[in-house]
C-alpha cells in the first residue's frame, strides 16, 4: 500500500513522527499489512508559523523555527522525495488509486509516483495581484512562509554589511578636505535618512509583521525606519474583538506606526505602492505611498496547480474542498488538510491552530482508510471490522496569541477577553518551543 503526502505542512510534520512510532508499527502487525510512505516537498526545512514574528524581530534563528523535513524522514522511514508536486490524477473504483507528477528539485524525480492514498498539505500561496507588483525587487510576500525567511535572512544581511561599510568610511573620513566635506555630509545625510518600510495586510500576521520588523531594524540594527501598515479594510484586527483593537491602536500609536486604511493596492509605479478607487461619481480617487521596502501579507488563495491541474473540487479561492472527515469531496482516499483546503461542514479562518490540531484525526483517519482498503487482502482470520472515519470539529473559538516585537504580547479570545503584557510573550515563546521541541533532534 502506498500512500502519498504532498507538502511537509503542520498536520504532515504530526503524521511524519508517528509514522515512526511503536504505534504505528503496531498497527501495521495487527493489520498485517506494509505501508510505503513518501513525501513530496519542495522544502527541505518546514518553517512553524506561529514563531515567524518572533524570527523576523531576531528572537529565534532560521534553525529554531524550522523542522528538518529530511530528518524526520530519516527517523520515520518515510522517502523523501524532493520536488513540487504539480498535477494529480485521480482514478475511482473499488480501490481508487492516482499519480502524483513533479516538477524535479533535483535530478532523477521527474517521473510520475502512484498513490493508494493521497494527502495534501502544502499551506497557501499568494493572492493574485499586479504583475508590477510580483516582479518588484523590494517587494516580498510572505506566502510561502519558507521563501519569505529565506529572502529576510538575505536582505538583512546586505543591510548589515552597508551599514559596516558606512560606518567605516565614516570613521576614515573624521578630517576630511575641505572641498570634500559637501559630499561628505551629503553621504551622511542619506545614510541617516529613515528607511520608509511598507506592511500590506490588516490582519494578525500584518499586525505582527509590521512590529517586528521595526523592532529588528531599530533595536538590533540601530536604523531608523518610518513604519507604515496599508489594509484595504476600514479598520485593523476585523476578526478580533474590540479589546484587542484598542491595545494594538495604543501600541502603534506609540510606537509611531502610521496606519492607512481603505487602500487597496492596485499596483506599483517606480518605489511607490498605488491605490485607485472607483467613486460614485464616477471619478477615481489615486492615492501613491513611497516604500525603501515592502512585505505582502494579505489574504491568501489556494496553490492554481490544485485547481488547474487536479480533478479536485476547489473554491473560488482555490482551496480544495474537504468535509469533516478530511476527505476531499467525491474522492475517497484522497484527503487535505492545514490551509490549502475548506473544511464544508466546518468551515474556519486560516489559522496555524487548526492546521497543528488536524494533524491527530488526519492520521486516525488513514488508518482507518488503509485498514478498510486492505481487508480484502488478509486472511479471513484476521479480518475485523473497520469503524467509520472520525470527523474532525476544529473548535470554533480559539485562543490567539499576537506578539509586538519586544518580548510583549497581546492574547485573544472569543468576543471579550484580551489581556497583555511580557508574561504572555513568555507563555507564548514556551508554547511554541514546546511544540518545536517535539521535532527536533
Amino acid at each position: 500500500f502506498h500512500l502519498v503526502l504532498i507538502g511537509g505542512g503542520h498536520a504532515h510534520v504530526y503524521l511524519l513522527k508517528e509514522y515512526g512510532s511503536r504505534k504505528w508499527r503496531s498497527f501495521c502487525q495487527k493489520y498485517n499489512v506494509q505501508v510505503h510512505v513518501t513525501l513530496i516537498t519542495r522544502d527541505l526545512h518546514t518553517p512553524y508559523s506561529g514563531m515567524l514574528p518572533g524570527f523576523v524581530a531576531g528572537h529565534y534563528t532560521y534553525e529554531e523555527m524550522h523542522i528538518n523535513l529530511v530528518k524526520l524522514c530519516l527517523f520515520s522511514n518515510v522517502t523523501f522525495h524532493h520536488a513540487e508536486a504539480c498535477r494529480v490524477t485521480y482514478d475511482a473504483g473499488p480501490l481508487p488509486s492516482g499519480k502524483v507528477f513533479c516538477t524535479p528539485q533535483s535530478s532523477n524525480e521527474g517521473s510520475p509516483l502512484y498513490f493508494d492514498a493521497l494527502s495534501i498539505d502544502i499551506g497557501s500561496s499568494p493572492s493574485p495581484i499586479h504583475s508590477s507588483i510580483i516582479d518588484h525587487p523590494k517587494i516580498i510576500s510572505v506566502k510561502p512562509i519558507s521563501q519569505f525567511c529565506e529572502f529576510y535572512l538575505k536582505m538583512w544581511e546586505r543591510e548589515s554589511n552597508h551599514n559596516r561599510i558606512a560606518a567605516d568610511h565614516q570613521d576614515e573620513t573624521q578630517e576630511p578636505l575641505k572641498n570634500e566635506n559637501s559630499n561628505s555630509r551629503d553621504e551622511s545625510l542619506e545614510q541617516d535618512q529613515p528607511l520608509q518600510v511598507v506592511i500590506v495586510g490588516g490582519g494578525a500576521g500584518g499586525v505582527e509583521l509590521a512590529l517586528s520588523v521595526q523592532y529588528h531594524l531599530e533595536k538590533k540594527m540601530r536604523r531608523s525606519i518610518e513604519m507604515t501598515l496599508v489594509t484595504k479594510g476600514s479598520s485593523l484586527l476585523s476578526e478580533h474583538n474590540a479589546g484587542v483593537q484598542e491595545k494594538v491602536k495604543r501600541i502603534y500609536k506609540r510606537k509611531k506606526v502610521k496606519v492607512v486604511c481603505d487602500f487597496p493596492v492596485s499596483k506599483t509605479e517606480d518605489n511607490s505602492l498605488v491605490s485607485e478607487l472607483q467613486l460614485e461619481t464616477g471619478s477615481v480617487n489615486r492615492r501613491a505611498i513611497p516604500f525603501d521596502f515592502c512585505i505582502f501579507c494579505t489574504t491568501a488563495n489556494g496553490a492554481t496547480w490544485l485547481q488547474e491541474s487536479t480533478p479536485f473540487p476547489c473554491s473560488d479561492r482555490g482551496f480544495v474542498l474537504t468535509n469533516a472527515t478530511l476527505q476531499v469531496i467525491g474522492h475517497p482516499g484522497v484527503f487535505a488538510a492545514g490551509d490549502c483546503c475548506d473544511n464544508i461542514d466546518h468551515p474556519r479562518p486560516k489559522a496555524g491552530v487548526f492546521a497543528v490540531r488536524a494533524g491527530p484525526p488526519l492520521f486516525k483517519n488513514l488508518k482507518l482508510y488503509i485498514s478498510a482498503k486492505t481487508k480484502r487482502k488478509r486472511p479471513r482470520s484476521s479480518q475485523q471490522s473497520i469503524p467509520p472515519l472520525v470527523h474532525y470539529v476544529p473548535q470554533s473559538t480559539f485562543l490567539g496569541l499576537l506578539s509586538t516585537g519586544d518580548h510583549f504580547a497581546i492574547a485573544s479570545y472569543g468576543s471579550y477577553i484580551s489581556f497583555q503584557g511580557r508574561w504572555v510573550w513568555k507563555w507564548k515563546n514556551r508554547i511554541d518551543r514546546k511544540w518545536m521541541k517535539q521535532y527536533s533532534w
